[in-house]
């Protein structure tokens, strides 16, 4: 039986997450900012930067 990729499957998450976000990566590009994503944990920020672990964003 061949294996179906699941919820888990750490490429099919990168993938939607990258999905997920490119709207707020184009924005803040488009307001001149840097702006960096991570595969994993292990992802640090560049030199001279903060690294946010978590970012909530309100809906109104």
């Amino acid at each position: 039986m061949p294996s179906c990729p699941t919820p888990s499957d750490p490429e099919i998450l990168s993938a939607a997450w990258r999905d997920r976000v490119q709207p707020i990566v184009a924005h803040l590009q488009a307001e001149g900012l840097a702006v960096y994503l991570g595969d994993d944990g292990d992802f640090g920020a560049p030199e001279g930067f903060s690294r946010l672990p978590y970012v909530y964003l309100a809906r109104t």
